[in-house]
């Protein structure tokens, strides 16, 4: 609100971003731990706590690391939220992140633009399963058949996951089927057969159909 509207942006691999992306995915090291991504990110001087970009409940890192080993970051920002379109590619130098959704989907930009959905139904920051919560960019795909999620939110809070929201509330989200922290891409026929829980974040990413 300070910024003329504009979002903090959400490039993947960038130092211009809510969080420096340079030093790598959370998935090896030295990204894994390293908190110097956290600490040179454009969202720091607002937070300058590397402690609120942890989940206190996540106690350990993927199992593409030493379990025993909790990683610096478990939130991510849902990619419409400053996401880089093709323009903005071509113009500073970075990846395009447009093929997620598509240019029928805006990437927010300014505030003004988030208006379908609205800012009270709008996802920003997010707890990210701990197998997918890579680059800081949440991606969720457009509806296909079959369907699958892309990243997927944690359930580690008792089968729930907790989402902030654009107009600055957050809220718990009980899972009516998913029961585990899913890897990329998982299919939501299961198991879990998890589609009505898919259905329910792609309705607030996109808001093309009724709510499930």
């Amino acid at each position: 609100g300070d910024f003329n509207e504009v979002l903090v942006p959400n490039w993947l691999g960038d130092p211009r971003a809510w969080i420096d992306g340079t030093s790598g995915s959370v998935f090896s090291y030295p990204g894994a731990t390293n908190t110097a991504e956290l600490r040179k990110g454009l969202l720091y001087p607002y937070n300058p706590n590397v402690g609120v970009y942890k989940c206190p409940s996540a106690t350990r890192g993927p199992k593409t690391l030493n379990p025993n080993v909790p990683i610096a970051r478990n939130y991510s920002l849902e990619g419409r939220m400053g996401g880089a379109n093709d323009a903005q590619a071509g113009r500073y130098s970075v990846t395009s992140t447009e093929w997620v959704l598509g240019s029928t989907f805006l990437q927010y930009q300014k505030i003004t633009e988030i208006v379908r959905p609205p800012p009270v139904q709008a996802l920003t920051f997010l707890d990210e399963s701990i197998e997918t919560v890579d680059d800081g960019y949440f991606a969720v795909n457009y509806a296909t058949e079959p369907s699958t999620w892309q990243n997927s939110p944690t359930v580690r809070h008792g089968n729930s996951g907790v989402f902030a929201f654009a107009d600055g509330h957050s809220e718990n989200w009980r899972w009516r089927t998913l029961n585990r922290d899913q890897n990329l891409d998982a299919p939501s026929s299961g198991p879990p057969n998890s589609l009505v829980d898919l259905q329910r974040l792609q309705y607030v990413v996109y808001r093309t159909k009724d709510q499930p």
